[in-house]
């Protein structure tokens, strides 16, 4: 029986080894591809510094290298990802194969999916397709979504966990919107405006540190408020993030940004304070409390994009993007044109 063992265990290295090797070119090849989208990350990341200086100065703006970044990394990719996963799946059918000749139990075959997975890893992530359908596979946000994926996908709800957190949760993507990958963090919602008059109807957006959100529902967002349903509310997003938008008017339900009446675009890049979306009314952030330092003023530029033109200084507390009134309503987000803690 040795002699027929030995020549057994021979015959079964002979034949996994093509696709041994094959994996091993996997992870060279794998590897090649990982350093060329890193470089597109490095090439883009002085593409946006340049575009920063260009937008301060010449009124123009960093959206170019959004698509900048997509494109090199599908230059990176291109015509590889399909062999990339191709060979994932030969090896996963060898292994299949040679477990069927020696063995009678399906629960052997476990191990081909773990072999499997394993070779799949190797792949780049942008090969893998669309981040974000499935809660499995989320992205950290909806511009990591679209960074990442080979085609420009559509606008809608899709699976996002930013560093951070824990779990993922759904919201709204805007993927066309400048450029696209716009995730929605919160929403109020304004049945009047008139001035000194109240509305119970009117709801302002809720503390966007609210642990675990608010009463989320991104795709039926009227007559309601909501902060995203993350295990930090928008915490960890904000921080993740290099712009953001502020929309007003209209009241829509879903949808995305161009359905609202008014839509702003301010660069929260240069912020060097962490965002920690702490109440940050006249009593608490505004001032100081044992619990919550007192916030700083600084100065951002907002660009109108809808409803009105121009763009101007103006002013909000840095950790919390916003500037409360001299009420004790916790929240208040926005930029003020008055450079002060909260206004009057």
């Amino acid at each position: 029986m040795k002699p027929f063992a030995q020549l057994c265990i021979f015959i079964v290295t002979l034949w996994l080894l093509p696709s041994l090797l094959k994996a091993t070119d996997v992870e060279q090849k794998c590897e090649l591809v990982v350093n060329c989208t890193k470089k597109a990350e490095n090439a883009s990341q002085s593409c946006y510094d340049f575009m920063n200086l260009l937008d301060k100065n010449c009124g123009e703006g960093p959206s170019y290298c959004n698509k900048y970044k997509a494109d090199l990394i599908r230059a990176c990719t291109a015509g590889f990802c399909k062999k990339c996963l191709e060979n994932v799946n030969t090896a996963y059918e060898d292994c299949i194969k040679f477990y069927h000749k020696i063995v009678s139990s399906e629960k052997e075959l476990k191990h081909c999916e773990d072999v499997k997975k394993d070779l799949s890893f190797k792949c780049p992530q942008v090969c893998h397709g669309v981040k974000g359908l499935t809660e499995k596979n989320p992205g950290k946000s909806c511009r990591d979504i679209l960074d990442w994926s080979t085609k420009t996908p559509t606008s809608g709800v899709y699976w996002i966990q930013p560093d951070g957190d824990s779990f993922a949760v759904q919201s709204y993507c805007d993927m066309s919107f400048q450029d696209g990958g716009w995730t929605l963090a919160s929403y109020g919602y304004v049945a009047t405006t008139a001035y000194g008059k109240f509305d119970d109807r009117n709801k302002n957006i809720p503390n966007m540190n609210h642990p675990n959100g608010y009463t989320w529902h991104p795709n039926k967002r009227n007559n309601s408020q909501g902060v995203i349903a993350l295990q930090h509310g928008a915490v960890n997003l904000a921080r993740g993030a290099k712009y953001m938008i502020m929309a007003a008017g209209s009241n829509p339900v879903s949808g995305g940004i161009n359905k609202y009446s008014y839509v702003y675009f301010i660069d929260i890049s240069n912020n060097r304070y962490n965002i920690t979306f702490a109440n940050h009314n006249r009593y608490h952030g505004a001032s100081r409390t044992s619990t919550i330092p007192k916030m700083h003023v600084v100065e951002f530029t907002v660009k109108a994009l809808k409803g009105e033109t121009g763009r101007a200084k103006r002013y909000a507390l840095a950790e919390a993007l916003g500037v409360s009134w001299s009420d004790t309503y916790p929240t208040g987000y926005g930029f003020s044109p008055v450079k002060s803690q909260y206004g009057t």
